[in-house]
């Protein structure tokens, strides 16, 4: 079988949103809002708040350097997928973002789940991105400080990883470069909490599938020694509601000494989403338009949550 070379990075393809005014420096590579960023976020909440609330006379300090831009367009798609969480904490947490018509990086969401109101600030973050544009973005923030660093992956041997109570580790590619990431990300554990986003794409072929258990044999084995002091979870949900052909999956893993309890908030947020994608793909109208990611509740009827300022009814084909 034929080898091909493998796209550059300006020949790849890139996600874009439906305004071409809006694409100007985006280069997503997928479209923000997706449900593994809503898996990222109904992690995140419980995880930051339980974190932030360990320390109630200083700051968390939160490390990610895989940052994208603070804030994207809130698309159609990606407005519906909130609008379906509404009523649970993690759409209460999105809420004032869905106002502002944005969709929050991890980074930003973590900050605002960190807020004391009218209090010192709960947590410092420290990004990085290899978008320039980005980087632009994230010093106009306050509340970021940019590492001097030339790749996300150089972060897990900066200073700030050694001094980090969270580390949000999400390239794009942890999937196909694992081997080099896990070991240096459990050398920094447990002393910090680490929440790592894999995009699982076992479904497309036993290739895929082997990489994926190796990766997952590699992380037992990492975390056997330490399971005395370390505390680790692992979440997952469907890519798409119909037909998947991968997971997104969240791994949580820190001092059991500071995590341990935490299973029921997390499992509860994770499971709130997952029932959310369940019900989109359980039942559909066979005349439906296929090329929808999301589709409003079957057979019809009022969406659950806030109207999305500005926004209509409508679906964006993806």
């Amino acid at each position: 079988m034929p080898r091909h070379k493998p796209l550059s990075r300006d020949e790849a393809w890139k996600w874009k949103v439906k305004g071409p005014a809006d694409n100007a420096g985006l280069g997503m590579l997928y479209e923000p809002g997706n449900w593994g960023d809503l898996l990222k976020a109904a992690v995140l909440a419980p995880l930051v708040q339980r974190l932030v609330g360990l320390q109630p006379d200083g700051a968390l300090k939160i490390l990610d350097p895989f940052a994208g831009k603070p804030f994207y367009p809130l698309t159609e798609a990606a407005a519906l997928r909130c609008r379906l969480l509404g009523g649970t904490a993690l759409g209460e947490a999105l809420r004032p973002f869905l106002e502002r018509r944005q969709f929050p990086s991890a980074g930003s969401l973590a900050l605002a789940l960190a807020a004391r109101p009218g209090g010192p600030p709960a947590a410092e973050l420290a990004v990085y991105d290899l978008e320039p544009s980005s980087l632009r973005e994230w010093r106009c923030e306050p509340a970021a400080r940019v590492l001097a660093i030339s790749s996300g992956y150089e972060a897990l041997s900066a200073p700030e990883a050694e001094a980090a109570g969270l580390i949000i580790f999400d390239p794009y590619d942890l999937f196909d470069r694992w081997q080099e990431v896990l070991p240096r990300a459990l050398a920094l554990f447990p002393r910090c909490a680490l929440l790592f986003y894999l995009y699982n794409k076992s479904p497309r072929g036993p290739g895929f599938a082997r990489r994926y258990l190796s990766f997952r044999r590699a992380l037992k084995k990492g975390l056997e020694p330490l399971k005395e002091k370390a505390w680790a979870r692992l979440y997952r949900a469907p890519a798409d509601a119909i037909l998947p052909r991968s997971f997104h999956e969240v791994i949580v893993a820190g001092p059991r000494d500071r995590l341990a309890g935490l299973e029921a908030p997390l499992e509860r947020s994770a499971a709130e989403l997952a029932e959310t994608i369940w019900r989109q793909g359980v039942a559909e109208d066979p005349l439906g338009d296929l090329s929808l990611s999301v589709r409003p509740p079957f057979p019809g009827g009022p969406l659950p949550g806030p109207a999305i300022p500005g926004r209509g009814e409508g679906h964006q084909s993806v």
